[in-house]
């Protein structure tokens, strides 16, 4: 299983699609509720890894402060571009 990200959604991911070899990379995509840290390999266009969400806690208190209750850091993350 897995997501398709453009370029476009991971600025500071430098991939060379000439390597051969294939590269490690890390990047991070920020959004209003918090930023994922993204670390994994790419080759030949195709990439794979692992991420972390770091919720960003003032979200959270616009939301409840809106009315809209506090949510969990789950349900912060929840949803990728």
């Amino acid at each position: 299983m897995g997501s398709r990200l453009t370029p476009r959604f991971c600025p500071g991911c430098r991939v060379n699609r000439r390597c051969p070899g294939g590269a490690h990379v890390q990047f991070q995509l920020k959004r209003d509720a918090g930023a994922f840290n993204f670390e994994g390999w790419f080759k030949d266009g195709n990439g794979s890894g692992h991420f972390i969400f770091a919720p960003d806690r003032s979200f959270a208190a616009q939301l409840n402060a809106q009315g809209f209750g506090s949510p969990s850091d789950e349900a912060i993350g929840f949803r990728l571009p």
